[in-house]
């Protein structure tokens, strides 16, 4: 995990996770949020905190909701949603380039 500037250009290696991952997301604090048979939570120094059980291997994670703090869990034949403490983090770049017609 590497730290992102503000203005997207990527920073110092904060920690590894010798894990592989399909899906991933943050929250305000900087907890990493990855699918590895369940979701895994780390702290921003890479210490695993949480442990989120599903019923089915999730596939991805994305905050969402009004006040973005579900996460949603996709996987292979379903989709779950958790109502977490602390929203996900949101961007305020686009990654998508505005059309010039």
């Amino acid at each position: 995990c590497y730290a992102l500037s503000d203005e997207g250009t990527i920073g110092e290696e904060l920690f590894t996770i010798k894990e592989g991952s399909d899906g991933m997301a943050v929250d305000v604090k900087g907890n990493l949020y990855l699918t590895q048979g369940n979701v895994q939570v780390y702290d921003p120094e890479g210490k695993k905190i949480e442990t989120i059980k599903v019923p089915q291997n999730p596939a991805n994670v994305c905050f969402g909701g009004s006040d973005y703090k579900t996460l949603f869990i996709t996987a292979r034949t379903s989709l779950y949603s958790v109502k977490m403490v602390f929203p996900g983090a949101v961007s305020k770049r686009s990654v998508f380039k505005k059309s010039k017609k």
